[in-house]
């Protein structure tokens, strides 16, 4: 059971998700060069816009960062040195993500290596399971300290070499118990996770295949997006629409004296692209996963209805207090399907552009939209258990609907009432 949503959302000019070179991103559809935000973009945009709007107890948010170890170490009050706190919080984090001959190595390091996506209430179930396996942790303390001390007398490559020589970090049967034991603890999961998943490379069973797909949004119009040299080299190049030509003014520099480098008052000159492209965007939610996942039906839904929310609600903020480029889509379309979803972006292979007859290009796109829809339903067979719509645009034969009414219908089917 998927809940779906479709969207047509027209930007101003902006650069909301720009690639390496600074320049909005790109692909090639249908032959024509399109404007595109990335779909982690658009996950995290949804992911701060819930966390800011909805009423979640704040534990239950995850958060992703090398920097858990501080929090983790406030935690392990059966230890008495700040510093024999820190270096077992790194120890307990590095599991998830280090294999056993580094956790040693990781365990004395600055900060953590790898990027962990977790909870407040994971740290205190892990601290929780720290304190029934004081026994290894500390013998492992006192490793990590004897390493730490031949790192400090020789080169840290020499140390590996020497502990790796004589067996000297952890081995998997010393760490089993605990790996175990945290295995079966984070079992379920905090929403943030559940909906987004997270990776780890080492405690591979904590790994979780999030239950939200999003698509990387695309334009359905090309509208002139070429590429085009910039700056003294000609090998670097915008994907862009405009450029937009700024000066920062000196407000002190003298305007009066024309020998002057600054006169007129130009402190700094230089060119951004901007584009304003009408998107098609796609994400869906798989409900009986995530409804497994976080283990309480009516919190799943309460993700599954704030992810939502923030998916239509919220943009990526690049260049954000440059062009205010935030807006709300004209269109939207939300399905519950039992089955495989599908997003229709080949209903845009063809670009579109504004036409004589004065409809906008998001209303074009929208009737493109719901005739593919409606083609594949009478292709394949339709399928969908709800479809609602929410519109600014006209929409022909389909009522239209709050946004509000139509979210709080498809969660009433997918979640069964």
């Amino acid at each position: 059971m998927f809940i779906e949503v479709n969207i047509i959302q027209s930007l101003p000019p902006s650069n909301p998700n720009r690639g390496e070179d600074g320049g909005p991103k790109s692909i090639t559809f249908g032959g024509t060069l399109r404007a595109r935000m990335s779909s982690q973009s658009q996950k995290r945009a949804a992911r701060l816009w819930y966390r800011e709007n909805a009423a979640f107890d704040r534990d239950q948010l995850a958060q992703r960062s090398r920097r858990h170890a501080p929090e983790l170490a406030k935690l392990l009050d059966w230890l008495e040195a700040p510093e024999d706190r820190q270096t077992v919080a790194q120890l307990l984090l590095a599991l998830f993500n280090v294999a056993p001959e580094k956790l040693l190595e990781e365990a004395i390091s600055d900060k953590g290596k790898n990027l962990l996506f977790v909870s407040n209430h994971e740290l205190k179930t892990i601290a929780l399971i720290a304190s029934q396996h004081q026994d290894l942790l500390a013998d492992l303390l006192v490793k990590a300290k004897e390493y730490q001390g031949r790192s400090e007398d020789s080169s840290k490559q020499q140390a590996k070499k020497e502990a790796k020589e004589t067996n000297f970090g952890p081995s998997k049967r010393e760490l089993a118990p605990l790996r175990k034991a945290l295995v079966q603890a984070l079992a379920t999961v905090p929403g943030d996770v559940a909906l987004f998943g997270r990776m780890m490379a080492s405690l591979t069973e904590t790994s979780v295949d999030g239950c939200v797909q999003v698509a990387d949004a695309i334009s359905v119009n090309g509208f002139g997006i070429k590429k085009t040299p910039i700056g003294p080299s000609t090998n670097k190049s915008y994907v862009i629409g405009e450029v937009d030509f700024y000066s920062a003014v000196d407000d002190i520099a003298p305007n009066d004296d024309p020998e002057s480098d600054d006169a007129g008052g130009t402190g700094m000159i230089g060119e951004l692209p901007v584009i304003s492209p009408v998107y098609y965007r796609y994400a869906n939610v798989c409900i009986p996963e995530l409804e497994s996942l976080v283990g309480n039906p009516e919190l799943a839904k309460e993700f599954a209805a704030a992810f939502l929310q923030g998916f239509i609600r919220a943009l990526p903020s690049g260049y954000i207090r440059s062009h205010a480029h935030m807006t709300l889509p004209e269109f939207v379309l939300v399905r519950v399907s039992p089955g495989q979803p599908y997003q229709h972006a080949p209903a845009f292979q063809v670009g579109i552009d504004r036409s004589e007859s004065g409809r906008s290009i998001a209303e074009l796109a929208t009737v493109a939209l719901l005739n593919r829809v409606k083609a594949m339903d009478n292709l394949y067979g339709a399928t969908a258990l709800y479809s609602g719509v929410t519109a600014m645009v006209d929409v022909d034969g389909m009522a239209v609907s709050p946004l509000a009414n139509v979210l709080d219908q498809a969660l009433a089917v997918a979640f069964g009432g």
